[in-house]
């Protein structure tokens, strides 16, 4: 009975002891507020100035890339992303106008507005908000991004035509010796993000992806021996403007 006694009370010690161990640790990050939405920019405005966005009059693309080099304001680039090309910038949720501005600090057009638009944003989903178009006739494309995964072994592509002017025809082909896998986006209208595709991953999966103009199947370019992830979603964009090769570019970018 006493040795039954003294192991309880021990017990009973190593627990109190463990429990403020655990209390006395700092908190080390901030959860997101259930309300909020999440959007991921992108500055696909050929021949732009450099330019922020603002949620709601509030600065929103505040740090790298658009952020401050000593007091001087600075904005994102054609072509950049913000936050990254992996990660959602999170803000309050619900009807929001968005501004795309010029910097005050801009040698040419400082502080102009490029575009406002005001769109619904629900709380807890996933956005891709991309300026497009010459900065005199700036537009807005927004699309919704399902971060879910209904197959663990499987990647998720989709592609995107943020050209100016042209459809594109987008080619995606398996170049690893396993099964054979190709897809061919045909006159991807520009202004367009297609729906997300899934796509075999894992070791040794290897693809390219070409973009060709539409109109006669010329290449614009290629990105070779991409290697996807399994559970992991991707877009490749197409950029600039086609008809006449100014500007113009590709690339790709991680959602989740």
């Amino acid at each position: 009975m006493k040795k039954t006694i003294i192991t309880s009370s021990l017990i009973i010690t190593i627990a109190i002891v463990a429990c403020e161990k655990k209390l006395s640790l700092p908190d080390r990050f901030t959860p997101n507020p259930s309300g909020n939405t999440n959007i991921k920019f992108l500055n696909m405005s050929p021949g732009a100035a450099s330019v922020n966005f603002f949620a709601n009059s509030t600065k929103i693309s505040g740090t790298s890339p658009g952020g401050t080099i000593g007091t001087v304001v600075t904005g994102m680039a054609y072509p950049a992303l913000f936050p990254s090309t992996i990660g959602y910038a999170t803000i309050p949720s619900g009807s929001l106008k968005i501004d795309v501005k010029v910097p005050d600090s801009a040698a040419v057009n400082p502080g102009a507005n490029v575009l406002t638009t005001t769109q619904s944003f629900d709380a807890g989903k996933f956005y891709t908000f991309v300026l497009l178009d010459t900065v005199t006739q700036a537009k807005a494309l927004v699309a919704v991004d399902d971060p879910a995964v209904a197959d663990q072994t499987k990647a998720y592509l989709r592609v995107a035509n943020f050209t100016a002017d042209s459809a594109i025809t987008i080619k995606v082909l398996k170049t690893s010796l396993d099964y054979a896998y190709s897809k061919t986006y045909t006159s991807v209208p520009e202004k367009t993000i297609l729906p997300f595709d899934s796509l075999g991953a894992g070791t040794g999966q290897v693809y390219s992806i070409t973009f060709m103009r539409a109109s006669n199947n010329a290449v614009l370019g290629t990105i070779s021996n991409f290697a996807p992830s399994r559970t992991k979603k991707y877009t490749f964009y197409m950029r600039g403007f086609v008809k006449t090769t100014s500007s113009t570019g590709f690339g790709s970018y991680t959602n989740f």
